[in-house]
Formats: structure tokens, sequence, C-alpha cells
């Protein structure tokens, strides 16, 4: 097990172990993983309250209510492509691990990003919305953090600490953004935002082996050896239907709510 453990304590009889697993026990990589999901977030909110400013002058500016309209309808379209997105970045995440999860996390955003620089028609911004299918940097986060800390109250408590870190990155970003667009450049946020992710990108390899361990990688005490049954993807949907169906459409109705209230708000 290459989980980190920053409340306990070696024991006076034995040495430290500095080799295999012990020697990646460092909180540094927690904490690159907070770091990773503070450019996360501000990288994402330095570009979007702008770019309302972005569809009105792309539209002209003397249309306020096609306006509108159009910021409404690139909203929808970028949350549908999140969606089909998280349908599947979960299963990538199981075959790839969690460095190559983030690298593919920020390189989609990053395309985003760049795009979004570039954009000089209604068409682009709606192309740029495009590589966000891969943005799922919050889910890789959790699924390192899982690897990286003992189970537990440590483990709770990290995880609970990646909301806080979201919300550093959601506080500096709108304000950055704010500032860079002052000046009528409504771009500049969004270069900047495409190099903090390639940096974020690369930093991702700098993570331990251990995060990429999965289940079938640790070892057993007893051979397991009856043959694994895959079971198929309509039962499990099925299945968590069932099990936290009244959840999920709760969740819904609450995201269509501030889908909503997000949307006319910076209209506003």
């Amino acid at each position: 097990d290459c989980s980190v453990s920053f409340s306990s304590s070696p024991s006076p009889r034995e040495p430290p172990n500095n080799t295999g697993c012990a020697a990646m026990r460092s909180p540094i990589h927690v904490y690159m993983i907070y770091g990773m999901i503070v450019m996360y977030a501000s990288c994402y909110q330095m570009q979007a309250p702008l770019e309302p400013f972005l569809v009105g002058q792309l539209i002209g500016d003397d249309k306020g209510s096609d306006a509108a309209t159009e910021y409404g309808k690139l909203q929808s379209f970028f949350n549908v492509v999140q969606t089909l997105g998280s349908l599947t970045f979960g299963y990538l995440l199981d075959r790839t691990g969690v460095r190559v999860g983030f690298a593919i996390n920020f390189l989609c955003c990053a395309a985003t990003y760049a795009i979004l620089s570039q954009t000089t028609t209604i068409g682009m911004l709606y192309l740029s919305k495009v590589p966000s299918v891969g943005m799922a940097g919050f889910l890789v986060a959790q699924v390192g953090m899982s690897k990286l800390t003992e189970e537990g109250v440590e483990r709770v408590s990290a995880l609970g600490r990646l909301t806080t870190a979201y919300t550093i990155g959601g506080v500096m970003g709108p304000y950055i953004g704010g500032v860079l667009g002052s000046s009528g450049d409504y771009y500049l946020s969004a270069k900047l935002a495409t190099v903090g992710c390639l940096l974020a990108a690369f930093a991702a390899f700098l993570l331990p082996a251990a995060v990429d361990e999965t289940v079938g990688d640790k070892p057993s005490d007893k051979e397991d050896t009856k043959p694994k049954v895959q079971t198929p993807f309509i039962d499990r949907a099925k299945l968590l239907i069932t099990v936290a169906g009244g959840a999920l459409l709760v969740k819904f109705i609450t995201n269509v709510a501030n889908s909503m209230a997000q949307s006319t708000q910076v209209l506003i």
C-alpha cells in the first residue's frame, strides 16, 4: 500500500524505510494536487465571466436580447459536452491512471482556452467548448487523493480540502479575469489560462507512480482463482438508478436551477 499518512509516526524500534513505496510517502504530492485544483479552477474562472461580453462583441452590442439568447445556448452546449465527457472519463481514468488523467484534463482545458483566445465568430466560440469533453479535473483529483491518503479521517479531510482548493481558485480567477478584461481585451485571460493549463499538464507527471495503482495491482494474500465477470453497462446503470435515483433527480433539478441563475446573473 503506497498511501500517505501525515499523522502516524515510525516506531522508535524500527528505522525509517526510504525505499519503494515508502519513499513516495511525501505530503508534497498531496499539496501538488491541491495546487493543480487551484490552477484548474482559476483558469476556468478567469475567462468564464468575460464570455457574455465576448458574445455581445461577436454578435453586436446593439443586439442585447440576441446576445443573451446566444449566451444561454452556449452554456447549454457546454453542459451537454461536459455531461458526455463525464460518462466516459471515469472509464478512461481506470485504464490510464491519475497522472495521464490529469494530463488529458489539462490538455483539453488548454485546447479550449487556446481556441477561445483566437475566436472571431460565434461558430468558433461553440467549437472552443468541444475539447471540454475531457475537463474532469476534480474527479481526477478525488481519485488521486484516495491513492495518496490513508482510509478514514485523513482521506475525508483531504477530500474536503479539495473543495477548499477549488474555492480558492474560484475566488482568484474572476478577479484576475476582471482585471485583465477591464481594458476591453476579452482574450488575454484565455491566453493566460492556456499557458497555466499546459504547465499543469506537465506537472502531472511529477506525481508518484503510486497514484496510478489500481486494486488489481495490489498483492493479495489469497489467490482468487474465480474468473472475473464484467457486469453489463445497462445492468450497472439500472443498479445506479435504483440505489441513487432520488439523489440524482434532486441534483438534476438543483443543477438546472443553478445553471439558469448563473447564466442570467452575469447578463444582469
